[in-house]
């Protein structure tokens, strides 16, 4: 373990920080398992899905303080990043809490828009110092915080995902493993999550903010867990 130290945008982790998952720009064949995403951008007068979400991120940019966008994923499928692509508007802090399918180096991920590329673990908050967890499990990656009072893990697969090509999958299957253990040792509340796209996850506490499930449109941690506390989703 090796203490952060020069990291202020994870002290930005709260409730005003949105969210985001698998919009896996670039990609044409998720619309064939999702294509809802595709009605929702021709509905609201887009090209395309990935017109609308950045289109719907540059909304973000609008706010009085700088805003920090958490990416929880499956950014995009594309290997090599695009001379002067950006997959999300400046003005916007971005971390990208990787996903399966994110194979970029970090200095892609960087150019092309980010602030901060995480592939493993980060313990802040109330928990202690913001610590960095390293860790040797492909896809492993979360953050734990303390907001507004409640425990919260921000990672890219569910908690105790019950997806029977998750659980197939060795590599993914021990990753869920490592995860639930992490959500119970350290007391989490409250899973927010991306992965499992337009699908529910099989606990009430764990809260899917794919763009299947938002409307291709991030989301604002404050109003997740503000649901989560009226619909008692919480996990106590």
């Amino acid at each position: 373990m090796s203490r952060f130290k020069n990291y202020p945008l994870f002290k930005n982790i709260n409730e005003d920080t949105f969210l985001i998952s698998d919009t896996h720009f670039g990609d044409k064949d998720v619309v064939k398992y999702e294509p809802k995403r595709k009605l929702i951008a021709k509905e609201a007068g887009f090209k395309s899905t990935d017109e609308q979400i950045y289109e719907e991120l540059k909304k973000i940019t609008l706010s009085k303080k700088k805003p920090v966008l958490l990416h929880l994923g499956d950014l995009t499928k594309s290997r090599k990043v695009k001379k002067g692509e950006n997959f999300i508007p400046k003005g916007i802090d971005g971390i990208l809490l990787k996903g399966n399918h994110d194979k970029m180096s970090k200095t892609d991920y960087l150019m092309s828009g980010f602030k901060k590329v995480i592939d493993t673990g980060i313990i802040c908050s109330s928990f202690c110092d913001f610590i960095h967890q390293e860790n040797n499990v492909p896809d492993l990656a979360y953050i734990i915080a303390n907001i507004s009072g409640i425990k919260v893990m921000f990672s890219h697969f569910p908690v105790y995902d019950n997806n029977k090509y998750d659980l197939e999958d060795s590599k993914i299957a021990n990753t869920v493993k490592i995860l639930e253990y992490l959500f119970e040792d350290f007391g989490c509340q409250l899973n927010i999550h991306g992965h499992i796209h337009s699908k529910t996850a099989k606990e009430k506490f764990c809260i899917n903010c794919s763009i299947d499930i938002t409307g291709n449109k991030p989301v604002r941690v404050g109003d997740i867990i503000d649901e989560a506390k009226r619909k008692n989703l919480l996990k106590f």
